[in-house]
């Protein structure tokens, strides 16, 4: 591809050649996946540090029944610990 082409330049290439020319902001948007996998990391790390919070939750409020949750503060905070590592694992994968 010759430097300095337009985007208008780059589509009729990429049409002609049938291939698949990548987007000047390719490498950016893989970057923000990696970004976006270290902050679905911390966030799950975060969660995992307050699980014991979340027991205590649980002990106090007989497993949530006492306020009226349909499931415990500790099933809740583990379900979001891997639904975060899940993100964080599709953010690497996909890239």
């Amino acid at each position: 591809m010759i430097r300095g082409s337009s985007e208008a330049e780059r589509v009729a290439v990429n049409h002609l050649v049938g291939g698949s020319i990548p987007s000047p902001g390719a490498q950016r948007r893989t970057n923000m996946g990696l970004f976006d996998a270290i902050k679905n990391v911390g966030s799950a790390a975060v969660k995992t540090a307050v699980l014991p919070v979340s027991v205590a939750a649980d002990i106090a409020t007989l497993g949530g029944l006492s306020v009226d949750r349909d499931e415990s503060f500790t099933a809740s905070n583990l379900k979001g610990v891997g639904r975060k590592l899940s993100e964080a694992y599709d953010d690497v994968v996909e890239d």
